[in-house]
């Protein structure tokens, strides 16, 4: 039996010739007995003892030790820790000193840790998950592959109860589960260091069935507004995730502002980055609500966009929507309304240059591929100053009976044309980060239209 680094546990690898094969605890002899429940039970924990048995893994600067088979690990949301290790070296450069980060869901692998320390350099890095048995002894030995590592075993609403963290960390990341507003209502924001400037949260939402309106009464649990379905289901599920964020940073005397927005697509994640400061006087009086907007969309015509919010009686926010704003329909089975919402800008367009500064300085090829395209993406739409909310253009083929024309070719007919009407009112046309087959508009639906065929024919 051998203890190596490749072999950290000792397995019997019979000089190699058979290193994939696993030796697997004695387990009781079965006594078939009529009882398969005893059997079937066996065979279970012959299988978790399987699954169990880790293997070393790499990504960036971290070497941790994975679980096979297990679901604590997706090779293919790289990216999104990319983005943040990212985000972490902007932040230290502007705070002028090395940051105090917190991993608050960090899972057995530590990965997050293990790259906010060695690649963020961070000072100071607590990674916590409530973990027991292996899982907890994973993730101390993951973490102890790098100085500096504090590991915490607790669920997060005790520790977030803990007031030795509060105003400690310069920066919080929340790889939550489902739509993370219990988690924000909890008093995560507790844990950042307002008290000399900006700190960051790194929020994370799973909860896709429900941004997209197919579940009326959670959507309206956890974030307090009615959501309807719409084409633009991807960044409607970013805009509830920074109104949730603004909602309870106001209640906390805060004020937050997204850095960047981020849909992940292979695991259908919404991720947004995002500044938290204390509110003065005057901004503190302003609640956010009042200037968010209500989502329309149109299903006779494909029209979707922001629209006023008026109050009522109790002064609540309402939408006061009777007709559609771009076709006029005023039937009110056609029109889905969603929200009030954040209908601001997604992303900070001098933090995302700051972000790809980072890429650029970095060894060739140490971020994924796909991690600098989205970086790209999401600057180029900030530099645009993007409209809110998109239009898929296979949806507008459909509309117009032509084929889908190329997003940047249909972009770039718009500015023409936007150009051409010489009424100053720009429409904000730009491609669109969070669905690489639409395109930002706030063009009228007829002179959008009017483009996909002109670009479908190919006379644009």
């Amino acid at each position: 039996m051998v203890d190596t680094p490749n072999n950290p546990y000792g397995v019997h690898d019979w000089h190699g010739r058979h290193a994939h094969r696993v030796m697997l605890p004695l387990l009781p002899p079965v006594r078939w007995n009529g009882d398969v429940k005893r059997l079937f039970s066996v065979q279970r924990a012959a299988a978790a003892a399987a699954a169990f048995v880790p293997e070393w893994c790499a990504e960036g600067l971290a070497r941790f030790l994975l679980p096979q088979g297990a679901g604590f690990y997706r090779s293919e949301s790289r990216p999104v820790r990319d983005m943040g290790v990212m985000a972490a070296l902007v932040h230290a450069e502007r705070r002028r000193r090395q940051l105090c980060v917190c991993d608050a869901l960090a899972g057995p692998t530590a990965v997050r840790a293990l790259r906010y320390r060695l690649e963020g350099q961070c000072r100071r890095v607590l990674a916590n998950d409530a973990l027991s048995g292996e899982g907890a002894s994973l993730l101390e030995r993951n973490a102890a592959g790098a100085p500096g590592i504090e590991v915490r075993h607790e669920n997060l609403e005790v520790l977030l109860r803990d007031e030795g963290l509060w105003r400690q960390f310069d920066m919080v990341d929340l790889d939550a589960f489902g739509t993370c507003v219990e988690w924000l209502r909890g008093g995560v924001m507790r844990l950042l260091d307002t008290d000399r400037g900006e700190s960051l949260l790194y929020a994370c939402s799973t909860a896709g069935v429900t941004a997209a309106g197919r579940n009326p009464a959670g959507a309206a649990r956890a974030y307090g507004v009615p959501v309807s379905w719409n084409p633009a289901v991807r960044e409607q599920g970013l805009r509830l995730l920074v109104t949730a964020m603004q909602r309870e940073a106001h209640a906390m005397g805060l004020s937050l502002r997204p850095l960047f927005s981020h849909f992940h697509c292979p695991g259908g994640t919404f991720r947004v980055m995002a500044a938290v400061s204390r509110a003065d006087r005057r901004r503190r009086a302003v609640e956010p609500q009042r200037s968010w907007r209500h989502v329309v969309y149109c299903t006779a015509c494909g029209y979707t966009g922001g629209y006023p919010a008026g109050d009522n009686a109790r002064g609540d926010v309402v939408a006061e929507v009777h007709a559609c704003p771009d076709c006029g329909n005023d039937e009110s089975s056609s029109l889905k309304c969603s929200g009030p919402m954040y209908l601001g800008p997604l992303h900070d367009a001098a933090f995302l240059r700051g972000m790809e500064r980072v890429t650029n300085e970095a060894p060739r090829k140490h971020f994924d591929t796909s991690t600098l395209r989205a970086l790209y993406d999401m600057r180029v739409e900030a530099e645009y100053d993007g409209a809110p909310f998109y239009y898929a253009v296979g949806d507008l083929g459909r509309r117009a009976n032509c084929p889908p024309p190329a997003p940047r070719r249909l972009v770039q007919w718009l500015r023409r044309r936007n150009r051409a009407e010489g009424t100053g009112q720009s429409w904000r046309s730009s491609p669109c980060s969070v669905d690489p087959a639409a395109v930002r508009t706030l063009a009228p639906m007829p002179v959008l239209l009017e483009g996909v065929k002109e670009v479908s024919r190919g006379r644009a």
